[in-house]
């Protein structure tokens, strides 16, 4: 595989995949994954409530 001048190995997959170097496209799933334990930290801390018997709030924590 050809390298570009800066010598990234991913310089073609990343034009095509319009990422840039260093940006959230380029983690992969590391991003959902480090979200989804802040806001776990932060309903464990009592920073957010959370009732898991009521539907809507159950809808509104998943979409977070």
């Amino acid at each position: 595989m050809a390298l570009n001048a800066s010598g990234d190995p991913f310089y073609w997959m990343r034009a095509i995949l319009a990422s840039n170097r260093g940006s959230l496209m380029e983690l992969g799933i590391s991003p959902i994954v480090t979200s989804g334990m802040i806001i776990q930290l932060l309903n464990a801390a009592k920073v957010i409530e959370f009732n898991p018997d009521s539907e809507e709030e159950t809808r509104l924590y998943e979409a977070l």
